[in-house]
């Protein structure tokens, strides 16, 4: 092996060494771990449904509950559920309903993905919008629940009111209130 040969070998491997901290290694559809040389970080990624219910110009809001895929005393959109290992959005949303829609559930659009930090890694957020017009709200079982008008809801932004989810959401509802 001659000079040339070795210095092109030693900069093969220096690339290949930098490539191999900080590869992303997808150890499920859901893990996903950064492998340095110090060690291994992971990071759990949720996914999530969220459904907004948007009443001619005003958006239904409740407070959370012990149900809720995160906690809090907040105001919030009406329905949330985590998504399950390999289970399709569709399904999710199915599931979301069935108690309270055995026969018709709503007809929803998708609005919105976005990504989010949780306590224990990242959300991946589906957001979809139910479009009720100038209909009356449906029941939605025993849900203390109120209709916000975009002047209310940008007057309590940032004041703590409302979940930290709603308000990275509320730049694009507003484009549909």
């Amino acid at each position: 092996m001659d000079f040339a040969q070795i210095r092109i070998t030693i900069i093969v491997f220096v690339a290949l060494m930098a490539l191999v901290a900080y590869w992303m290694i997808a150890a499920t559809r859901r893990n996903s771990c950064r492998k340095s040389l110090s060690g291994n970080t992971c990071s759990q990624v949720k996914q999530r449904v969220r459904v907004a219910y948007i009443s001619s110009n005003a958006i239904l809001l409740c407070p959370r509950d012990e149900s809720a895929a995160l906690r809090g005393d907040n105001l919030d959109l009406p329905f949330e559920t985590l998504i399950g290992r390999h289970e399709k959005v569709e399904h999710a949303l199915a599931r979301m309903f069935a108690p309270l829609y055995r026969e018709n559930p709503p007809e929803v659009r998708f609005c919105l993905k976005h990504v989010s930090n949780c306590d224990d890694g990242f959300c991946e957020n589906y957001l979809f919008v139910v479009w009720c017009g100038d209909e009356e709200i449906p029941p939605l079982g025993n849900m203390n629940y109120k209709l916000w008008t975009r002047r209310q809801i940008e007057a309590n932004l940032g004041k703590g009111l409302f979940s930290r989810e709603f308000e990275e959401e509320y730049p694009h509802l507003r484009l549909v209130v």
